[in-house]
């Protein structure tokens, strides 16, 4: 019974300021996941949960706390997450606002290595301030990210988790490993476009993936690689890789 789904209400309000925002199932319907469906709200996106409260406590996603922590708790650039909690009309958390980024019609080929260190580089201090905040980042797939005019963002926080202060876990070195993890995953889909997906090429690939993760010079070295190409098109330096990690069979 606890994982029944929760029906879309016609109305909902925000917890902060009681704003109500009726006929939410006509909004546009942007996204939709296992845990959700999220419609844009003018520069906002909304998520509204389809789990009941003990199912998503139970399943690590996205509570009335942890969406109140991270509105109060973070400022992110390049990690979407939640800035405002929603209320049914019966007071009921039923899902949460966050920034909502146009989709781009470009090409990741248009990009510059610019763009993509950019990139990096606030992700990087965005997984720093997750730690400081003793919050780690989880669950960051295909679908976690976005590619906007602006290059890229990450979504779904869903799964990220407060750690307590007793916890012996290092948040340091798991948030590194992650913002590692997410920037090779990225050049790792871009990759895969140019080469056949058979298994021994996802081998390789993993096994660059896990090493990337574990480096913490990772970024450093990428850079370095990069160079002075600042203005070239990111294709060329995802070109370069895929040759260095995957050599003509």
């Amino acid at each position: 019974m606890g994982k029944r789904t929760i029906e879309i209400p016609d109305i909902l309000h925000f917890y902060q300021n009681s704003e109500e925002i009726p006929n939410i199932a006509s909004l546009e319907r942007v996204g939709a996941g296992h845990d959700g469906i999220v419609f844009r709200y003018g520069d906002k996106a909304l998520k509204v949960l389809k789990y009941d409260i003990r199912t998503r406590r139970e399943k690590g996603l996205m509570t009335f706390e942890k969406a109140v922590y991270f509105q109060n708790h973070l400022q992110l650039k390049r990690i979407l997450k939640p800035d405002g909690v929603l209320l049914d009309k019966e007071g009921v958390y039923s899902g949460y606002r966050m920034p909502y980024k146009e989709k781009t019609d470009k090409s990741l080929a248009e990009f510059t290595c610019q763009d993509f260190i950019t990139f990096s580089e606030e992700l990087r201090e965005d997984f720093t301030k997750l730690a400081q905040k003793r919050v780690i980042a989880g669950d960051i797939n295909e679908g976690s990210y976005i590619v906007t005019d602006d290059f890229l963002y990450l979504c779904d926080t869903d799964k990220y988790q407060i750690v307590s202060e007793q916890s012996n876990l290092n948040v340091t070195s798991q948030n590194q490993k992650s913002c590692h993890f997410a920037v090779s995953k990225f050049l790792y889909y871009e990759m895969m476009k140019l080469v056949p997906s058979d298994n021994i090429n996802k081998k390789k690939f993993a096994y660059w993936i896990k090493k990337s993760s574990n480096d913490s010079t990772f970024l450093t070295r990428t850079y370095q690689e990069i160079g002075q190409g600042l203005d070239e098109p990111l294709q060329e330096y995802i070109s370069y890789k895929v040759k260095q990690i995957i050599p003509k069979r």
